[in-house]
């Protein structure tokens, strides 16, 4: 056999190869939509950094907040240097008989009360803050969204509808929540409000598995589920203002996705029978990828995405890691947990901080 020819035959064994490994991974069409497949990912296992992250942290706690004894503390979000925080107060028999937004500054301590509900309203929450606007939920015989000016400290309804949760997140000059479609009341709609120019867009047929998903907007991307006729379900991923690249991602039956997030690279979901794994789409190379937090996390509670960084919380160690995706390690947050009577709650958005809270005080760590 000729050299010329051995040349000619290796090209073509590894063009051969080539194109079996591209069609093992070639999960996206030109359209921009994928299918997930449990048996075509790339596996990922995250090894542990030494030391910690964090062995002494920021925290906020009910006197910190100058507040009585018998308050405690519901929502909360950060923005800078500011956390706002819904405080109940409690009668003599246990009822709530109001409840205040306060804001406080983290340097001086120095506290305000920005709003107060009367009496009879059966709870505030969902605070979520984005530029000058703070927003949350009134909950009562009715559903109502506040938006706050912190500039003019003047509040107004935005929204109003009989009782139902909206689940409600404000970021880069949008607030989004959920609400039942009025032509078929057992469907869901997901309306995307610009608090700038006051216009509101709708996205149809969605789909919420639990009461803590919210469709998470970061870094210009938009991210939520779908279900269609069929019943099948589809993550989607939308690019905002100069972002207008879109994705779809059919997900089978059997994975039965629990919640989803991402930015402008990835996007990360989970499984409701995977509770130690998260699932992610890297945009990049339009691959899957499978990261078992298994040896280190004993109940993945929840996850937020900030850059190449997740955040996760163990409700069952009581403790925080940070995953670094590029670097693919995972650092615990706390060497020690003085706090491992009282579950972590994530905080679902804020700029600058993760915020982590615990009964009545919370963690605040700087990015």
């Amino acid at each position: 056999m000729t050299k010329k020819l051995i040349i000619v035959f290796t090209s073509i064994i590894i063009s051969f190869f080539f194109f079996i490994l591209l069609s093992n991974h070639k999960t996206k069409n030109i359209d921009g939509k994928y299918e997930f497949n449990l048996n075509d990912l790339i596996l990922v296992t995250p090894r542990l950094s030494k030391g910690t992250v964090l062995d002494h942290f920021n925290k906020i706690t009910l006197s910190d907040l100058n507040l009585p004894n018998n308050t405690s503390m519901g929502d909360y979000c950060f923005d800078g240097d500011n956390v706002y925080v819904s405080v109940d107060f409690y009668g003599n028999f246990g009822e709530v008989k109001k409840t205040q937004v306060i804001s406080c500054n983290l340097k001086n301590h120095q506290c305000n009360v920005l709003y107060e509900t009367k009496e009879g309203l059966h709870g505030l929450a969902e605070l979520s803050v984005s530029g000058n606007y703070l927003f949350w939920e009134e909950e009562g015989n009715y559903t109502r969204i506040i938006k706050y000016d912190l500039t003019k400290k003047q509040f107004e309804k935005i929204y109003e509808i009989n009782f139902a949760p909206l689940l409600i997140e404000a970021n880069n000059n949008l607030l989004t929540w959920f609400e039942p479609d009025k032509r078929n009341t057992s469907e869901l709609i997901l309306k995307i409000y610009n608090f700038n120019d006051n216009t509101t867009k709708e996205r149809n047929n969605i789909y919420i598995p639990h009461t803590y998903l919210r469709a998470i907007i970061n870094e210009d991307y938009l991210t939520y589920l779908q279900k269609d006729a069929a019943g099948n379900v589809y993550l989607h991923s939308e690019g905002l203002g100069n972002k207008k690249d879109t994705l779809s991602i059919k997900i089978p039956e059997e994975f039965e996705p629990f919640s989803v997030e991402g930015n402008q690279q990835f996007v990360i979901f989970r499984g409701k029978y995977f509770n130690q794994e998260l699932f992610m789409l890297n945009k990049k190379n339009g691959k899957f990828y499978k990261i078992d937090f298994s040896k280190y996390v004993k109940n993945l509670f929840s996850y937020k995405i900030q850059g190449d960084r997740i955040l996760l919380i163990d409700s069952i160690s009581h403790n925080a890691f940070i995953y670094n995706i590029k670097t693919n390690s995972l650092a615990k947050l706390l060497q020690t947990t003085s706090i491992d009577s009282k579950a972590f709650v994530l905080d679902k958005g804020h700029k600058g901080k993760f915020g982590i809270s615990y009964g009545d005080s919370i963690l605040y760590i700087e990015k």
